[in-house]
Parts: C-alpha cells; structure tokens; sequence
C-alpha cells in the first residue's frame, strides 16, 4: 500500500513540475539547463526507393550512428547550446541508439511524401525516452523524413519533461542537404536545422521579451 502511495505521490510531483515549468526560462534563461538525446530516426521515413540511399544495413548501422555522433566528433560546428544560446546543455546522444538499434529496415522507405507528425505521434515517440536525465527538461531532434527527390530533410525539435516525458514545445524545420557524399549530404540538414533555430527563437523572443531582456539574449555569444 505504502509503495503505490509514493508511486502517487511523486505522479502529483511530476505534474506540478511540469505546470511550474516556465516555457520563456526554459526557451530564453540562458542558464536553464537541457539534456540533448539526440537524433531519434525510429519513425522516420527515406523517400524513394532504397537504391537512391545507402546500403540498408549500412543507413540503419553506420551512417545513423554516424549522424548522432556528430554532436561529439565535430561539437564546434554542431554546438547546439551555442545556437541556443544555452550555457548548459548536457549532451546524451548516445541514449538514443538502443531506440534507433530497433528500427525495423522494411519500414524505413517509402514512395510517397511523409506526412509531418501530429502532436500525438511526437508525444507517443517521446514517451520511449526511459532514461536517466540530469535536468528538468530534455531535447531531442525527431526525424520525420529525408526526401533525396525534393532534396528536404525535415525534422522536428521537441522540447520535454523528463520526470513525466510530457511533450512541452516542438518546432518543426525543414532544411535543405548539403554536402558532399552521402553522409556529409544530410549532415548538412542536421547542421542547418540546429542552426535555423536560431533564427526561430529569435523571432519567439521578439514577441515574449521585454526589449532589454531581447537584447541581452540575442547578443549572448558562448565563451
């Protein structure tokens, strides 16, 4: 009896955690701590046939990982704090491959252009993240879909609660690939959608700060 109690009782915590969660601290407080997961490719799709992409065993078991690993092997270029203007950003990408291991490769292509995700499809995807978190809120970059033919990667960043998993804020970008060879190619839309954000929260702190407070973190520059 006594252990569903607490089970309760820290469901009401987890709860009141979120509805205290400040969305302005924790999009513009530059000290406000995030935990970064990764890139999570579980319910993307490849437009096209598998011959216009890599070997399958090779999308799903090299150049995937390679992609996550990106955040550790070049973390100057994709520094995602910096884009964020974010002093803390713990960075976890490794959490995510037990969950990218699983992808079923006879899912993983299709002729037709994906549909972006509702937000009930991003919060039942968010609700896998059963890890050990440092922060309050944790990050993830869901991909929706890399479509060689219209050369458009688009991928969702996901804002969460980590004691609840609850879906806090997400902003969808598209972005086009570049570079050369296969990997390098959509690394480039990786680069640039993290990159855009930048712009993106510039524009939300436009319209949620008082104009001192915009210009202090619109200037902000990672040491």
């Amino acid at each position: 009896m006594k252990k569903y109690i607490l089970i309760f009782l820290i469901s009401i915590i987890s709860v009141n955690l979120l509805s205290s969660q400040n969305l302005k601290d924790i999009l513009f407080n530059k000290s406000y701590g995030l935990d970064f997961i990764g890139l999570d490719f579980s319910s993307a799709k490849f437009i096209g046939s598998s011959y216009e992409y890599a070997e399958t065993d090779r999308l799903k078991n090299q150049f995937i990982p390679n992609w996550n690993n990106l955040f550790y092997a070049q973390p100057e270029k994709f520094d995602i704090g910096k884009f964020m203007h974010k002093e803390n950003v713990n960075i976890n990408a490794e959490y995510i491959q037990e969950i990218n291991s699983n992808i079923n490769v006879e899912e993983m292509y299709s002729l037709k252009p994906y549909k972006r995700f509702s937000p009930d499809q991003l919060q039942e995807i968010v609700n896998k993240y059963d890890f050990e978190y440092e922060n309050e809120v944790g990050l993830a970059l869901i991909v929706n879909s890399f479509d060689k033919l219209s050369k458009m990667a688009v991928i969702n960043v996901v804002w969460f609660n980590t004691k609840t998993l609850k879906v806090i804020k997400s902003i969808r970008q598209n972005t086009e690939p570049k570079g050369f060879g296969f990997r390098n190619y959509w690394a480039g839309s990786i680069f640039f959608t993290i990159k855009n954000l930048e712009d993106e929260l510039l524009t939300i702190a436009k319209k949620e700060l008082e104009k001192k407070e915009y210009k202090s973190w619109a200037k902000w520059k990672k040491k």
